[in-house]
């Protein structure tokens, strides 16, 4: 079985403080306060600090209520897993991209820009289902945005993967590539079925990674220099 090892190293290693304190904190959230919760419980905590685009449409909070304004949804939703299987794949991509990309913009910069990207991507989410009452949680679109950075900053990187004694690279951009092209799939295939809900989804990741371009773009200017690579 194979598994991911590392981006390659970079010149000056910094500890990437942000990248590893999103994930602690969306793994302490979702130990702590997801999986406690009974079914009722965390479904009425879904629609309560998730994204529900109807919130939206109707400007307007709608029960169960927040004790802040309803758009205050933007943020926390991107804390919130509801399932394992979600959690461990967004968390294995912020940890295996997000930690370069920290390095290269900074921690200030790259929080920003994580931040930006999963707006930008429930923004997108909203738009193109502005009356859905269903709620959109987790960090998909702000780990698609960083994604975007990543090919845009370090093109040429390989992951190095292990099978068994073996250690192999991958082209990240391979990798990126066939992760957008499986999001466009998978919204089409869903479109195709009539469930336009989980397309909306699957949109959604790409709307962060399209986002993240021109961000990471524009943070690019600020970036002070390049991070090198051994490798």
């Amino acid at each position: 079985m194979s598994y991911p090892l590392s981006t390659p190293r970079t010149e000056f290693q910094p500890f990437a403080r942000v990248t590893w304190g999103l994930i602690i904190l969306n793994v302490l959230i979702f130990t702590t306060w997801v999986l406690p919760q009974g079914f009722e419980e965390l479904q009425y905590n879904l629609f309560k600090y998730g994204v529900v685009p109807a919130e939206y449409y109707v400007a307007q909070d709608l029960p169960p209520y927040l004790p802040f304004p309803y758009w205050g949804s933007l943020i926390t939703m991107l804390f919130i897993h509801a399932g394992s299987t979600h959690l461990l794949g967004n968390m294995v991509f912020l940890w295996l991209f997000g930690q370069n990309v920290e390095r290269a913009f900074g921690p200030y910069r790259f929080l920003l820009f994580y931040l930006l990207s999963g707006l930008a991507a429930t923004v997108f989410h909203i738009m193109l289902n502005p009356q859905s009452v269903v709620p959109s949680v987790g960090a998909s679109g702000a780990i698609s945005g960083v994604l975007a950075a990543y090919v845009l900053l370090f093109p040429s990187h390989k992951i190095a993967f292990s099978n068994h004694d073996t250690v192999r690279t991958i082209s990240a951009m391979g990798i990126i590539g066939f992760w957008v092209v499986l999001q466009f799939i998978n919204a089409m295939s869903a479109v195709a079925q009539g469930s336009d809900e989980s397309s909306i989804a699957y949109m959604a990741h790409l709307g962060g990674f399209l986002a993240g371009i021109p961000l990471a773009y524009i943070l690019s200017w600020f970036t002070p220099q390049r991070v090198n690579t051994t490798y």
